[in-house]
């Protein structure tokens, strides 16, 4: 059906200005398997144009005047840059026209994906008239955080699109949402109904919240800067700069969710999975990172010969090996499973203990888990706590440590599989699982973020995450960023390594035969 929606506004004023193929100039292409790319944004990917306009000739026009852009970028190596995403905002609502019904209203913001390389064909330097207000980037990542996951993507992240595919996702005034995938190769415009009524939840603006705004930002700052213990491994991270920089915008802010968008902001420069911000029921968009899930649970579960479920975990055999897939650590029932399961398997030769899929919980659960394959306690981490006014000021060093418990122990060959997605206290079991002598961990490195948080209500609603410590392993090394490494690496590290497949598991289930080892697991105390 060939269709047309034009948006049209007068635009009084065009002026050459920046190029914006220079600000972004990496070279991020499409990959094969879509992995998801990391972003950020600052108040320098903030610009103020003149005009807008994107034409498909017979099928799809977009024109307006002066409005504010704020575009998202990956930072490649050699600080080149390349653009992600960008999200419009039109100083004065833009008419949309077209042939699809019920389209006779208004713009009000568009959420735009597109190829890297297009940035500077969207934005041309006569339309760019330098840097916008920065205050558009809350509502920019609220665009981001509420249409990412219909908008090429993987686990919520972008992915690269082809150079011919674009997105032009709309919030109309009068409520709704009009979503258009184009294909200029093709010369084609799908547009997709299913999210008409999945529209953006609208924050009502009022005055300026002036000083009330400044004294909860300030209140969030200071429990980072008095409490957080990690900004010695993140040398980057100017914090009192970095007031400076978003005091204004919270002074600025019209809402309460603005003002912990701004929130949001600050605390994204921490680049830390752990923080978090909320205004009342509302998750303030944050930091997060691409960490590929270096697993098939399909195919390990048809590599199964018997497979035995449960809401904790997953277990069963590959001849005389044992396999134990461990979900999560927040469920109380978790070690009691894992009893049950060893249980089952205490005449298996070799064990799989999977964690790849594990994003943690509770510590003391992984502790009883762990315990069963220890002979005596053992120190598996090391912490540090802030105790002064400084960023470097922490305590001593503490051990944590994991006890042995019966009623047995199992001794045959162990393998625990981690990977990216292994986060959290699932890290800490990883270490702990580690200090039996009969363990082999395999895998990637783990997530990189543990944080024994406290949740902290600084104002107007907002409550912050605050992680309290600086995990280690037990040599005293910071996993912060960098995660726990595997005793073997298995260099699969793309997604088309598991598309068909799970070389880790395939590796696990290798080694494991490899030791040729023939005596039962079981080894009673």
């Amino acid at each position: 059906m060939d269709w047309t929606i034009s948006l049209l506004l007068l635009v009084p004023l065009t002026i050459p200005g920046e190029n914006l193929s220079s600000v972004y100039d990496g070279n991020l292409d499409r990959e094969e398997g879509d992995p998801a790319i990391d972003w950020t944004v600052g108040p320098e990917d903030v610009w103020r144009l003149s005009s807008f306009k994107y034409e498909l000739k017979g099928r799809l026009e977009l024109e307006f005047g002066a409005s504010n852009v704020v575009i998202a970028k990956h930072e490649g190596p050699d600080d080149k840059n390349s653009a992600i995403w960008a999200a419009l905002f039109p100083d004065e609502p833009a008419e949309i026209t077209s042939s699809e019904p019920g389209h006779s209203d208004s713009a009000k913001a568009i959420f735009l994906r597109f190829h890297p390389s297009l940035v500077g064909e969207l934005f041309p330097p006569k339309t760019v008239d330098g840097h916008g207000d920065a205050s558009w980037l809350v509502w920019a990542k609220q665009q981001f955080g509420h249409k990412i996951n219909g908008s090429l993507q993987r686990n919520n992240l972008p992915v690269v699109p082809e150079n011919s595919w674009m997105v032009f996702d709309i919030d109309a005034v009068e409520g709704d949402r009009h979503f258009y995938f184009v294909n200029t190769k093709d010369k084609t415009v799908k547009y997709e109904p299913a999210f008409t009524g999945r529209t953006v939840p609208v924050v009502e603006a009022g005055e300026p919240l002036g000083d009330e705004g400044v004294e909860t930002f300030r209140a969030a700052w200071e429990v980072f800067d008095r409490d957080y213990p990690m900004f010695g491994v993140k040398p980057d991270v100017d914090w009192k700069k970095l007031y400076d920089q978003y005091e204004p915008l919270a002074a600025q802010a019209t809402s309460d969710y603005e003002l912990a968008g701004v929130i949001g902001l600050l605390v994204s420069h921490l680049k830390d999975l752990h923080v978090w911000v909320k205004q009342g029921k509302a998750w303030i968009p944050t930091y997060n990172r691409a960490r590929l899930s270096n697993a098939n649970w399909k195919y390990v579960q048809g590599s199964l010969e018997s497979f035995t479920e449960r809401p904790t975990l997953a277990f069963g055999r590959i001849g005389t090996k044992g396999y134990i897939n461990i979900w999560g650590l927040s469920n109380q029932r978790v070690s009691d499973d894992f009893d049950a399961a060893l249980d089952e398997l205490d005449d298996s030769t070799g064990l799989i203990i999977d964690l790849r899929f594990n994003g943690g919980g509770d510590e003391t659960l992984g502790q009883r888990i762990a315990g069963r394959f220890l002979k005596k306690k053992a120190v598996y981490s090391q912490n540090q706590y802030r105790d002064g006014k400084r960023h470097k000021d922490l305590g001593k060093k503490l051990d944590r440590t994991c006890l042995a418990r019966g009623p047995w122990r199992y001794t045959a060959p162990v393998v625990v599989l981690q990977g990216e997605r292994t986060m959290s206290s699932a890290e800490s079991l990883v270490l702990m699982l580690a200090q039996a002598k009969n363990v082999t961990t395999m895998g990637d490195r783990t997530a990189g973020s543990s944080a024994n948080p406290k949740q902290v209500k600084v104002g107007r609603g907002i409550v912050v995450n605050v992680p309290r410590w600086l995990d280690m392993t037990p040599e005293g090394e910071p996993i912060d960023g960098v995660g726990v490494q595997p005793d073997e690496f298995i260099d699969a590290v793309n997604v088309a390594d598991f598309s068909s497949g799970d070389p880790v598991f395939d590796a696990a289930a290798a080694f494991l035969k490899k030791t040729r080892h023939k005596k039962p697991g079981r080894e009673d105390d």
